[in-house]
């Protein structure tokens, strides 16, 4: 298809053979002819029901097998289904039309409610109808519905479902008699006619509706007029509806009534074709029947002639002659049968054989007979059965007293009873005879294992744990020689659960220190644990003891006991050990039942030998505090704790405990450490020329424990002292003051107090040094610089000066660790008065007929107003004093006349007065001060521009390569030459000036070159001219001129970060209590400027839940009550190791902090 707007083209169809002709239909449809096929092309539309082979109001004469079920589309099949008529899969679809669920037939009328559903359905493609297999239906009115659910094999749903009805007619012709009569035949058509009457030859009326049914036979091609052909199955068979003649006769037919001769035309199948001369005669061989729609059949109602609704006959004597009339109605029938379905024998039924019409129906009777002889039952039961020629009957219970008769034993106790397995049932059962007689009782369907005692009517039984169930029928039976009763009961026996059993264990022997284990074994009668029982219950086996000596183990699910004594748990021991048994059901109930035993446990004394906690490496720093606790614990001293010393001038103290067993003796011990014999710690605080390894070794030795053989244990303590590196120091500096023409000398003072031979010298950096100023250093000693700052100002020089000297160690051989040190001082520099100064070129070049100006700036540290005067201006030159403090300018257009060279004194004068409100008392009689610059003014007809020679980076030469701009690269911290040298061709004097040079840049120039020099700061990288858009790029620019033309240079320097490793802050010693919770942070910091990562480094002393915040750097430790063992130490100690990285992936780029813990005991 193409849709011709876009022409885009959708394949819809393919494998065809060619397209002939194409048709669009009034509907919607497309068809494509082909050689062998017409293909349709159409919009998906929902399903609907064309037809059902019965049509709606119907009538449908029985039996039927199927009724189809026409669509207008091919139906969904199911997801398997595909390409077949029927599938398994297509029963189970609620889409499918071939689940029977989709189509039912619900019965109307007095059985409104009953449904009838199709036993299969198959699907005919060709025909597009389902047919539903219906056999065995019944007579009535019917409703047919089709689910709204089914689907269309487009999966589209059939809207709003589909209902037909009809009725079903069942075949009356035993209650009737056809007569046929009148045959005739009419020649010009060859049309055969006969007449039937049909007689009600039963006992019952027949109402409507009422058709005759004409089996033609399969090769009948004629037609019956006012007769309709049958469909599918029925398509042999014609039917002509005979309820107009029902009503004439009031809307039935009575027993033995006619209806009237009904003409049946057969006419022949060419009636209409033309012929000539006359037609064959037809012969005709039609099989008849009639059908009718039942009506609802109502039973008869049985009793006594005399009072109708009692159920007690007239009473009867033994010997004597005995009847009774009992009288049955019928509402809708005339003919009854009778029957005795239980009577003693003898007893007799007479039917009479006249029935009586009445308004309640028809009656009928029947006698009862009967002599009774002395074996008759006292109360005998007599139950009679009626049943009405249309099947509807009524049974009914009547008791005969019988005078002198034998009453039946009686029996008591006989009633339904329940126990569980394992329990003991004792039930009494007894039985009475009214008339005294001797009884004889018996039992049967007694349960395997049960037993009645007839002498004392008891029965007994304890039903096993297999036999759970009910157990019906067990009937007791009691006889009096001529009556027997009996009467059933049952006992429902619950599922039991018996108790475990479990052996009992003799005494057991033990030692101290040495393991022991028992394996306890437990049963249940008639159980596995762990399998199910025919009713799916399942086993389990848990084994407890009340109470367990101190570190014993029971495995609940495999009875495992276990147990090392310790060495002071020797002694006698009487364990309660219990199993318990666990029923789960299916439905997950539990039942559990326990059985208790008794161990017996003797343990005999050992001598154990003392017990150290496990060595492991104490690390520490220079001058930090160490205490190590070097407790051994002693098995057969358990309560023993050492006491604690809260300061060293302090007592030691403690909890009550028992007296001390072991004797302690150290070797090794580090200088300056203590063994404290009370605490049985080691104390210790490392100086600064301690880093190193240690090891200390501790011998420990119990008291034999009574066995009179001390046992002895060792104990190798290593210290690992790691170097605390100290910032250097730098002595006090003040600031200080010095007056304009004198000297002034500041000794610094600088030391390292971890200088060790061989270590790096220390670096001194001194930031904000004045021209006028000069460090002289030591010599290249590493733990001390005395070096020396002189000062020497001179006019012009007043001001306050901030130096700031910096002392860097070499981190004692590791740079991450690396301490800096600074001290600033304000150095200021006093003057009564200073001369102006004056900038301004030393020589211009004027050319010959074109204009001149010089601008001229003069500074005044007093901030004097200034009067300018001038000598030598060459005629018609003007020296122009500007509104703004302190400039001036000076413009000349010299003429042929004025060629040549001339000096102008260009001077600055002030008023003399010192700086208002700096402490100076103005003098009576200022002297003013005079500030003088010689410029030179060369006059020629023609000039050549300043060129620019060459450039120069830390003694290398630089292209000049656009002429505009100079690209030059830096790092942080390393120093920067920059040299521009420039030449004149005309010999003039070359005038430098700068702008925005970066900070701490110094620039000097002479004639012909200017040079800067600059070491980057280590923020260089981070900061620029423009640092909010480029970081790390400066930029100044350098001009060049002679007075009349110049050229001009920017400088542009790209500064590249020398990374600093971060810095995370030292934290002292930690200490927390068990149960509380440790909480610190860490501060870091990247001289860079860089974003810090911190991270925790998990090893081997990293104590189990401690919980480190990445981005706020703090850590929280709560450790448990058991994290210090007290029976070898009353603290825990933790090392943790940190790790700052700047993420910039070089080798320095993170640095690491540890931090010691001490878990204190509570």
């Amino acid at each position: 298809m193409i849709e011709l707007a876009s022409r885009r083209a959708l394949p819809v169809a393919s494998d065809g053979s060619r397209g002939e002709s194409v048709v669009a239909t009034t509907d919607g449809r497309i068809l494509v002819a082909q050689t062998t096929r017409i293909d349709e092309i159409a919009a998906r539309q929902a399903p609907v029901v064309r037809a059902i082979t019965v049509p709606d109001g119907g009538l449908l004469p029985l039996p039927i097998n199927q009724i189809g079920v026409v669509f207008d589309q091919p139906m969904w099949l199911g997801s398997s289904a595909e390409g077949a008529d029927d599938a398994t899969d297509g029963m189970a679809d609620s889409r499918s039309v071939l689940n029977p669920a989709n189509f039912t037939l619900t019965m109307l009328g007095a059985k409104t409610g009953a449904v009838v559903k199709p036993q299969t359905i198959r699907w005919d493609s060709a025909t597009r109808t389902a047919w539903l297999e219906i056999t065995g239906l019944a007579a009535g009115a019917y409703q047919i519905d089709v689910s709204a659910s089914l689907q269309s094999d487009d999966e589209m749903p059939l809207h709003g479902g589909y209902a037909s009805s009809f009725t079903a007619l069942a075949d009356m012709s035993s209650q009737l008699r056809l007569d046929f009569s009148d045959t005739r035949a009419m020649r010009a058509t060859g049309e055969v006619s006969y007449d039937v009457r049909v007689t009600n030859v039963g006992d019952d009326a027949i109402r409507g509706p009422l058709i005759l049914v004409l089996d033609a036979g399969r090769y009948f091609t004629d037609s019956i007029a006012d007769a309709q052909p049958g469909n599918d199955a029925q398509a042999e068979l014609w039917t002509i509806d005979l309820s107009e003649a029902l009503r004439a006769r009031g809307g039935g037919l009575a027993a033995g009534a006619t209806i009237a001769a009904r003409t049946i035309r057969v006419i022949p199948a060419g009636e209409f074709a033309l012929r000539a001369g006359l037609a064959d005669l037809r012969k005709v061989n039609l099989e008849h029947g009639v059908y009718a729609f039942p009506q609802d059949n109502l039973p008869p109602s049985l009793g006594l002639a005399d009072v109708f609704d009692d159920e007690q006959l007239p009473a009867a004597t033994v010997g004597e002659a005995w009847n009774a009339t009992i009288e049955a109605i019928d509402p809708d029938s005339a003919r009854l049968w009778w029957q005795l379905v239980e009577a003693p024998a003898g007893v007799t039924l007479t039917p009479s054989t006249d029935i009586d019409s009445a308004d309640d129906g028809y009656h009928a009777t029947a006698t009862l007979t009967w002599t009774a002889s002395k074996d008759a039952d006292a109360s005998t039961p007599i139950v009679v059965r009626v049943e009405d020629s249309r099947g509807g009957a009524t049974v009914r219970d009547f008791r005969l007293p019988v005078i002198g008769g034998n009453h039946a034993p009686v029996i008591y106790g006989a009633r339904d009873t329940g126990l569980a397995e394992g329990e003991t049932l004792s039930l009494p059962l007894h039985a009475a005879d009214a008339d005294g007689d001797r009884l004889t009782l018996a039992m049967r369907n007694l349960p395997p294992g049960a037993f009645f005692d007839a002498a004392s009517a008891v029965l007994h039984w304890t039903p096993g744990y297999e036999q759970a169930g009910v157990w019906d029928d067990v009937t007791l039976v009691a006889s009096d020689g001529r009556t027997i009763s009996s009467q059933s009961f049952t006992i429902t026996v619950e599922q039991g659960y018996a108790y475990p059993t479990l052996a009992t264990v003799a005494p057991q022997a033990l030692r101290e220190g040495e393991a022991w284990a028992l394996q306890l074994a437990a049963t249940v009668p008639g159980m596995i644990a762990g399998h199910a029982q025919a009713d799916g219950t399942t086993l389990s086996l848990e084994y407890g003891a009340r109470w367990l000596p101190g570190g014993a183990t029971l495995d609940p699910q495999s009875g495992w006991l276990a147990w090392t004594p310790g060495f002071n748990q020797h002694g006698s021991y009487r364990v309660p050990i219990s199993v318990v048994a666990t029923w789960t059901t299916l439905a997950g109930e539990t039942r559990r039942t326990a059985t208790d035993r008794e161990l017996v446990l003797e343990v005999a004394n050992t001598n154990g030998e003392p017990i150290f906690e496990s060595a492991e490496n104490w690390q520490v720093i220079e001058g930090q505090a160490l205490r190590i606790s070097v407790f051994a614990f002693d098995p057969d001293n358990p309560e023993f704790e050492p006491p604690l010393r809260p300061r060293p001038d302090a007592e030691a103290s403690g909890p009550e405990t028992t007296a001390p067993s072991v004797s302690y003796q150290l070797t090794g011990l580090p200088a300056g450490a203590i063994f404290d014999a009370e605490t049985l710690e080691i104390a210790w605080v490392p100086d600064y020329t301690q880093a190193g390894r240690y090891e200390v070794v501790i011998t420990a030795s119990d008291d034999g424990d009574g066995t009179g053989t001390p046992a002895v244990a060792q104990l190798a303590l290593p210290i690992v002292v790691g170097n605390a590196n100290r910032a250097p120091q730098i002595g006090d500096l003040g600031n200080a003051f010095v007056d304009a023409g004198d000297v002034i000398v500041i000794p610094v003072d600088i030391s390292d107090a971890d200088a060790r031979p061989g270590s790096s010298p220390l670096t001194v950096a001194i930031d904000g040094l004045p021209r006028f100023a000069t460090w002289t250093p030591p010599g290249a000693a590493a733990n001390a610089q005395h070096g020396v700052i002189r000062f020497a100002p001179e006019a012009g020089d007043r001001g306050d000066y901030t130096i700031t000297i910096t002392a860097t160690d070499d981190g004692d051989g590791n740079p991450t660790q690396a301490l800096s040190t600074a001290r600033s001082f304000v150095l200021s520099v006093r003057s009564n008065s200073e001369a102006p100064l004056i900038a301004a070129p030393r020589q211009v070049v004027a050319v010959i007929g074109q204009p001149l100006s010089v601008n001229v700036i003069a500074s005044d540290l007093d901030q004097d107003p200034l009067s300018w005067t001038t000598k030598g201006l060459p005629f018609g030159a003007e020296f122009t004093a500007s509104a703004r403090y302190g400039q001036a300018t000076l413009t000349w257009t010299p003429t042929a006349t004025d060629l040549g060279s001339r000096d102008v004194e260009l001077i600055a004068t002030d008023s003399g007065l010192p700086p208002q409100g700096g402490g100076f008392n103005n003098p009576e009689q200022p002297l003013p001060n005079v500030g003088r610059h010689t410029l030179r003014i060369v006059a020629r007809s023609d000039n050549a521009a300043p060129a620019l020679l060459g450039v120069v980076v830390n003694g290398e030469s630089l292209a000049d390569a656009d002429g505009s701009t100079i690209h030059i690269e830096a790092r942080e911290g390393r120093p920067l030459d920059l040299e521009i040298f420039a030449q004149d061709s005309d010999a003039d004097l070359i005038d430098w000036r700068v702008t925005e040079l970066p900070r701490s840049m110094t620039f000097t120039a002479d004639d012909k070159r200017a040079a800067f020099s600059w070491t980057p700061d280590r923020f260089a990288a981070q900061d620029g001219s423009e640092a909010e858009t480029i970081a790390g790029l400066w930029h100044f620019r350098v001009t060049a001129s002679d007075g009349a033309a110049e050229f001009v240079r920017d400088v542009e320097i790209a500064v590249a970060n020398n990374n600093q490793p971060p810095r995370i802050a030292p934290i002292p010693l930690q200490l927390v209590n068990e149960n509380e919770t440790l909480a610190f942070a860490l501060l870091a910091s990247d001289p860079d400027g860089d974003t810090v990562h911190l991270s925790l480094i998990h090893d081997q002393h990293t104590p189990a839940g401690a919980s480190f915040n990445a981005a706020s750097g703090r850590l929280e430790w709560t450790p448990d009550q058991d994290v210090v063992d007290n029976s070898v130490a009353d603290s825990q100690p933790y090392t943790l190791t940190f790790r700052a990285d700047d993420g910039q992936g070089a080798a320095n780029s993170s640095s690491t902090q540890t931090v010691q813990l001490r878990v204190l005991d509570v």
